[in-house]
């Protein structure tokens, strides 16, 4: 069964099954069911599933049907052995699936847009995490001045690399491995020198070697079917002194009786020590801590606005996701900013 004849949704299950495999609570409200041990996550994969593809519920019919998938005891579904294979597959060819997210049509809000402003300092588009304090953090500890040279990997929309080059005066080039957003972002940003695009092979990125001072992705790893290979790459696209930042979260149990995951233990240390580079991390818990609070309480505030433009789902949708990261136990939650100097 060829990759190259699945839809969109099926493609988009397969990669959410697949990264979540072997973690039966998130994967079986993933796939539509319902769990007993975490019951909170049922709304937010709901709302993160409505805002790609929504026909993937279909897709699971489908995926059964065929045997990728079966039932679990919680309600949901799992990858079978040929699911698994196929799945492989899937992220070796396409290891994320927003490229298809960013190109389903969507209706503007006008009341999102401006809350997004307000919430983030400007509107960062997909890069939902972020927020000017963060930045601020981000920018002190990556040390960008105006002369660098920078990379964006993951840069979506080009909205964060825009926002970024705006702050630091330098020259930053975006890359992304979906082709509608790298279009999108140089249709808005056509007119500054200072912001170069390009989309690359998501199993492969052709990056230039000693090309950049600062290599940054944010929230951009997480479904990478090699994380190694990517920070290797990223790291000889640096010239010598040049710093990679990486940003992620972590949702989801502390390992090793820590009371919060250890920056130290994360894979995105390994990969880090794996290429042979030192890091320091800043922690960012807090920061996104406050961020979804924040965003909580201003979609409360604004939902007569998402009721007069007629999308009063849209607004349940991003309620529910907020809740959820608000709501989730702080031991249970990390966000940090990884530094590595060559």
């Amino acid at each position: 069964m060829s990759s190259l004849n699945l839809s969109a949704s099926v493609v988009q299950s397969l990669i959410l099954m697949a990264t979540f495999h072997g973690r039966p609570g998130e994967l079986a409200l993933l796939a539509g069911g319902r769990t007993t041990d975490r019951p909170h996550l049922d709304a937010f994969a709901r709302a993160w599933l409505a805002r790609g593809l929504n026909d993937w519920r279909h897709a699971q019919t489908w995926m059964a049907r065929a045997g990728l998938t079966c039932g679990t005891e919680g309600g949901g579904w799992r990858l079978t052995e040929a699911g698994q294979t196929l799945a492989a597959a899937v992220l070796r060819r396409r290891p994320m699936w927003l490229d298809t997210a960013y190109t389903v049509p969507q209706r503007p809000s006008r009341t999102l847009a401006s809350l997004r402003a307000e919430l983030q300092g400007v509107d960062l588009g997909f890069h939902e995490l972020m927020d000017d304090p963060q930045i601020s953090a981000l920018l002190r500890a990556c040390r960008v001045d105006s002369a660098a040279e920078a990379l964006h990997f993951g840069c979506g929309t080009g909205r964060l690399t825009a926002r970024l080059a705006e702050l630091t005066g330098a020259r930053w080039t975006g890359v992304d491995t979906a082709g509608a957003v790298i279009r999108q972002a140089r249709a808005r940003a056509r007119r500054d020198p200072d912001l170069r695009w390009a989309e690359i092979d998501p199993v492969a990125p052709p990056v230039p070697v000693a090309m950049y001072d600062v290599a940054l992705t944010i929230d951009a790893l997480y479904f990478l079917p090699d994380l190694s290979t990517h920070v290797e790459q990223l790291a000889r696209a640096l010239r010598p002194g040049g710093r990679l930042c990486i940003v992620q979260s972590h949702w989801g149990p502390a390992t090793g009786g820590a009371r919060r995951r250890s920056p130290g233990r994360s894979p995105v240390a390994g990969a880090l020590r794996a290429a042979g580079l030192s890091f320091t991390s800043v922690d960012l818990t807090s920061l996104e801590a406050e961020h979804w609070e924040r965003r909580v309480n201003l979609l409360q505030a604004n939902r007569p606005g998402f009721s007069s433009e007629g999308l009063d789902e849209l607004y349940e949708q991003r309620f529910a996701e907020a809740c959820t990261f608000h709501l989730w136990p702080a031991e249970q939650r990390a966000r940090h900013l990884f530094v590595a100097r060559l």
